[in-house]
Protein backbone atom coordinates (compact mmCIF):
# COMPACT_ATOMS: atom_id res chain seq x y z
CA UNK A 1 0.00 0.00 0.00
CA UNK A 2 1.27 3.45 -0.90
CA UNK A 3 0.82 6.42 1.39
CA UNK A 4 0.75 10.05 0.29
CA UNK A 5 3.75 12.17 1.18
CA UNK A 6 1.81 13.92 3.95
CA UNK A 7 1.85 10.80 6.14
CA UNK A 8 5.35 11.54 7.35
CA UNK A 9 6.96 8.53 5.66
CA UNK A 10 8.30 10.40 2.65
CA UNK A 11 7.60 13.96 3.67
CA UNK A 12 6.78 16.11 6.68
CA UNK A 13 3.55 15.10 8.38
CA UNK A 14 2.99 18.51 9.89
CA UNK A 15 4.78 21.75 9.32
CA UNK A 16 4.83 24.81 11.57
CA UNK A 17 2.61 27.64 10.40
CA UNK A 18 2.60 30.80 12.52
CA UNK A 19 3.79 28.90 15.58
CA UNK A 20 1.20 26.12 15.34
CA UNK A 21 1.50 22.74 13.67
CA UNK A 22 -1.04 21.83 11.05
CA UNK A 23 -1.44 19.07 8.55
CA UNK A 24 -0.50 20.50 5.12
CA UNK A 25 -3.92 19.57 3.74
CA UNK A 26 -5.55 21.99 6.20
CA UNK A 27 -3.67 25.01 4.91
CA UNK A 28 -5.76 27.34 2.79
CA UNK A 29 -9.13 26.22 4.08
CA UNK A 30 -11.89 28.79 3.91
CA UNK A 31 -14.25 29.63 6.73
CA UNK A 32 -12.03 31.62 9.02
CA UNK A 33 -12.81 35.18 9.97
CA UNK A 34 -11.68 38.11 7.86
CA UNK A 35 -9.18 39.10 10.55
CA UNK A 36 -7.73 35.58 10.57
CA UNK A 37 -7.48 35.50 6.77
CA UNK A 38 -5.61 38.81 6.76
CA UNK A 39 -3.09 37.39 9.24
CA UNK A 40 -2.67 34.20 7.20
CA UNK A 41 -4.25 32.06 9.90
CA UNK A 42 -6.33 29.06 8.89
CA UNK A 43 -8.14 27.16 11.64
CA UNK A 44 -8.21 23.44 12.06
CA UNK A 45 -11.66 21.91 12.00
CA UNK A 46 -13.91 23.42 14.64
CA UNK A 47 -17.57 23.63 15.42
CA UNK A 48 -19.72 25.97 13.39
CA UNK A 49 -20.65 28.91 15.60
CA UNK A 50 -24.30 29.95 15.31
CA UNK A 51 -25.78 33.06 16.89
CA UNK A 52 -29.57 32.96 17.36
CA UNK A 53 -31.74 35.86 18.45
CA UNK A 54 -35.20 37.36 18.52
CA UNK A 55 -35.29 40.91 17.20
CA UNK A 56 -37.76 43.63 18.09
CA UNK A 57 -40.67 43.20 20.47
CA UNK A 58 -41.49 39.62 19.50
CA UNK A 59 -41.83 37.64 22.74
CA UNK A 60 -42.42 34.18 21.27
CA UNK A 61 -39.21 32.24 21.81
CA UNK A 62 -40.11 28.57 22.16
CA UNK A 63 -39.27 27.70 18.54
CA UNK A 64 -35.85 29.33 18.55
CA UNK A 65 -34.99 27.69 21.87
CA UNK A 66 -35.89 24.28 20.45
CA UNK A 67 -33.78 25.02 17.37
CA UNK A 68 -30.84 26.07 19.57
CA UNK A 69 -31.06 22.76 21.43
CA UNK A 70 -31.24 20.74 18.21
CA UNK A 71 -28.29 22.59 16.68
CA UNK A 72 -26.22 21.87 19.80
CA UNK A 73 -27.12 18.19 19.57
CA UNK A 74 -26.02 18.23 15.92
CA UNK A 75 -22.55 19.48 16.92
CA UNK A 76 -22.87 23.22 16.46
CA UNK A 77 -21.76 25.79 19.00
CA UNK A 78 -24.82 27.95 19.69
CA UNK A 79 -24.97 31.41 21.21
CA UNK A 80 -28.57 32.35 22.03
CA UNK A 81 -29.00 36.06 22.77
CA UNK A 82 -32.61 35.88 23.84
CA UNK A 83 -35.44 38.27 23.05
CA UNK A 84 -35.92 42.00 22.46
CA UNK A 85 -32.66 42.81 20.69
CA UNK A 86 -31.99 45.48 18.10
CA UNK A 87 -30.32 44.62 14.79
CA UNK A 88 -27.26 46.55 15.95
CA UNK A 89 -26.98 44.43 19.11
CA UNK A 90 -27.24 41.22 17.10
CA UNK A 91 -24.48 42.28 14.69
CA UNK A 92 -22.22 43.50 17.50
CA UNK A 93 -22.64 40.15 19.29
CA UNK A 94 -21.92 38.30 16.04
CA UNK A 95 -18.65 40.20 15.65
CA UNK A 96 -17.64 39.69 19.27
CA UNK A 97 -18.43 35.97 19.14
CA UNK A 98 -16.82 35.49 15.69
CA UNK A 99 -19.82 33.49 14.45
CA UNK A 100 -20.28 31.72 11.13
CA UNK A 101 -24.09 31.96 11.09
CA UNK A 102 -26.63 34.52 12.28
CA UNK A 103 -30.15 33.17 12.69
CA UNK A 104 -33.10 35.43 13.48
CA UNK A 105 -36.64 34.26 14.21
CA UNK A 106 -39.82 36.24 13.63
CA UNK A 107 -43.38 35.43 14.62
CA UNK A 108 -45.08 38.82 14.77
CA UNK A 109 -44.67 40.23 11.28
CA UNK A 110 -41.51 42.28 11.84
CA UNK A 111 -39.48 40.27 9.31
CA UNK A 112 -39.91 42.78 6.46
CA UNK A 113 -38.65 45.61 8.67
CA UNK A 114 -35.70 43.98 10.43
CA UNK A 115 -34.28 41.65 7.75
CA UNK A 116 -33.15 44.50 5.44
CA UNK A 117 -31.75 46.42 8.42
CA UNK A 118 -29.71 43.44 9.66
CA UNK A 119 -28.43 42.78 6.14
CA UNK A 120 -27.41 46.43 5.70
CA UNK A 121 -25.50 46.46 8.98
CA UNK A 122 -23.80 43.17 8.05
CA UNK A 123 -22.58 44.77 4.81
CA UNK A 124 -21.43 47.91 6.61
CA UNK A 125 -19.49 45.79 9.13
CA UNK A 126 -18.09 43.56 6.34
CA UNK A 127 -19.71 40.34 7.52
CA UNK A 128 -19.97 38.97 3.99
CA UNK A 129 -18.54 35.63 5.15
CA UNK A 130 -21.34 35.13 7.73
CA UNK A 131 -24.43 33.18 6.72
CA UNK A 132 -27.68 35.08 7.48
CA UNK A 133 -30.75 32.91 8.08
CA UNK A 134 -34.30 34.04 8.78
CA UNK A 135 -37.05 31.84 10.14
CA UNK A 136 -40.40 31.72 11.86
CA UNK A 137 -44.02 32.30 10.95
CA UNK A 138 -43.50 34.01 7.62
CA UNK A 139 -45.99 34.15 4.75
CA UNK A 140 -44.77 32.39 1.61
CA UNK A 141 -45.31 35.53 -0.47
CA UNK A 142 -42.68 37.33 1.66
CA UNK A 143 -39.88 34.83 0.92
CA UNK A 144 -38.63 36.53 -2.29
CA UNK A 145 -38.57 39.92 -0.54
CA UNK A 146 -36.53 38.55 2.37
CA UNK A 147 -33.99 36.90 0.07
CA UNK A 148 -33.75 40.10 -2.01
CA UNK A 149 -33.21 42.00 1.25
CA UNK A 150 -30.13 39.89 2.03
CA UNK A 151 -31.22 36.71 3.81
CA UNK A 152 -29.24 33.73 2.52
CA UNK A 153 -32.17 31.43 3.28
CA UNK A 154 -35.61 31.62 4.87
CA UNK A 155 -37.08 28.73 6.85
CA UNK A 156 -40.82 28.93 7.46
CA UNK A 157 -42.68 27.36 10.35
CA UNK A 158 -42.91 23.60 10.08
CA UNK A 159 -39.59 23.02 8.29
CA UNK A 160 -37.75 19.99 9.66
CA UNK A 161 -34.73 20.88 11.76
CA UNK A 162 -32.70 18.38 9.75
CA UNK A 163 -33.26 20.56 6.68
CA UNK A 164 -31.83 23.60 8.50
CA UNK A 165 -28.85 21.59 9.74
CA UNK A 166 -28.21 20.16 6.27
CA UNK A 167 -28.39 23.64 4.71
CA UNK A 168 -25.85 25.11 7.14
CA UNK A 169 -23.45 22.20 6.68
CA UNK A 170 -23.63 22.55 2.90
CA UNK A 171 -22.96 26.27 3.08
CA UNK A 172 -20.05 25.90 5.53
CA UNK A 173 -18.46 22.58 4.51
CA UNK A 174 -15.01 23.32 5.96
CA UNK A 175 -16.22 22.17 9.38
CA UNK A 176 -17.87 18.96 8.26
CA UNK A 177 -15.85 17.06 5.70
CA UNK A 178 -18.65 14.50 5.42
CA UNK A 179 -21.26 17.20 4.61
CA UNK A 180 -20.23 17.59 0.97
Amino acid sequence: MSFPSTTGRSGPFMEPLDGEYRHPALRGRSGCSLQQKEKGFFPMERKIRVLLSKVGLDGHDRGIKVLASLLREAGFEVIYLGMYHTPEEVIEAAIQEDVDVIGVSFLCGEHLTFTPRISTIMKERRLDNVLFLVGGVIPMEDLPSLKAAGANEVFVSGVASSEIIRYIKRQIPWCFSHAR
